[in-house]
């Protein structure tokens, strides 16, 4: 026999990158819902702490913003849902950064390309490409293609 304390809570996230998944019913009913939608005042927060490295606000501005300038208008309705969260750059380590933008932010982006979330520009194209073999100055690169 299991015996479950009365005390013990389990936290289930679930991220917007998983659109083929929706909960039954049961499940909804069993359990509480909230939303948490990026915030930057969590970045801001452990910088302040030195938690996080200073870049990491930056970097999630930067690609927030670029997601809100390029976001079809099919998907504007939903745009909170197609943001980046803010879990993805909190790290103490700006080699984790650049590798989680490398590995995790980039791929995401492509997805959502791909998925006809964001509308490819020729800018974002270049950008994008570009991002590849060279993400350490992101803000850089976006201010030489729109100027």
């Amino acid at each position: 026999e299991l015996i479950v304390p009365e005390n013990l809570t389990i936290i289930v996230t679930m991220t917007s990158v998983m659109p083929n998944y929706k909960p039954d019913y049961a499940f909804l009913r069993r359990f509480k819902q909230f939303e948490l939608f990026s915030d930057v005042s969590v970045i801001e927060d452990l910088i302040k702490k030195g938690l996080c490295v200073k870049e990491a606000q930056e970097e999630f501005l930067f690609y927030n913003n670029l997601i809100k300038q390029h976001i079809s208008p099919d998907f504007r309705k939903y745009e909170r849902y197609h943001l980046l969260g803010h879990g993805l750059f909190l790290t103490e380590d700006i080699e984790k950064l650049k590798g989680r933008i490398r590995y995790q932010i980039i791929p995401l982006l492509e997805q959502k390309i791909k998925d006809g979330i964001l509308e490819m520009s020729d800018n974002l194209f270049i950008f994008y490409n570009f991002t590849f073999s060279s993400f350490y100055n992101s803000n850089y690169i976006w201010n030489v293609l729109n100027n």
